[in-house]
């Protein structure tokens, strides 16, 4: 996830579209607000309005892919390369907060969280489904993706539960000592986890 205010909104969106250009159309814009003050003093960037300002770097982002005129000192700016897709890549929106809920069905192709549990979770994504409705968005337009941390054996257990409640992209951050050598965990996360 990109802290989207810690970043200018052209400069994001040009590095955005010229990876999904090198890539051939694989790059998932992951945004976020932020949530870490310390973070934000230390880039001299205001915390408060962190909501506004990630809204607004998503739109600037879609507008700069789409190649539409931006008003403003922006006006007549054009990305080169263009990203693959038209439209740009898709934006997934994280935060478990309310109005990281509202961002997503307001400009997200999908919402990100990390509640990985799923009674916690449920109640997370009734949060979500009355937020689809009251915006009158079909929820079939919005993706959810969870990141878990977790070993294979915990994944084989939690992946079943996590489809049935809609997730339909697990992120899965290995424990640490797997980096050693990584290649038996994954192995072990492609059986528990297998593709859709």
């Amino acid at each position: 996830m990109l802290v989207a205010p810690y970043r200018h909104a052209v400069v994001s969106a040009k590095a955005l579209a010229s990876l999904d250009a090198l890539s051939g159309g694989r790059v998932i814009a992951g945004v976020a607000s932020g949530w870490m003050a310390g973070e934000f003093a230390a880039l001299d960037t205001p915390f408060a309005g962190r909501g506004r300002a990630t809204d607004r770097v998503i739109r600037t982002w879609r507008a700069l892919w789409r190649g539409e005129d931006l008003p403003g000192p922006l006006a007549g700016m054009r990305l080169s390369p263009p990203p693959a897709r038209p439209g740009g890549p898709p934006v997934w929106v994280g935060g478990d907060s309310d109005a990281g809920i509202r961002r997503a069905v307001r400009l997200g192709d999908a919402w990100h969280t990390t509640v990985s549990d799923p009674d916690r979770l449920a109640g997370r994504l009734a949060v979500l489904r009355a937020t689809l409705d009251a915006a009158g968005r079909d929820p079939g337009t919005l993706g959810v993706s969870v990141r878990v941390r977790a070993d294979s054996r915990a994944v084989a257990g939690l992946a079943p539960r996590l489809a049935a409640l809609g997730v339909g992209h697990l992120l899965v951050d290995p424990p640490p000592g797997t980096w050693a050598d990584p290649a038996p965990e994954y192995r072990r996360l492609r059986e528990a986890v297998p593709a859709a």
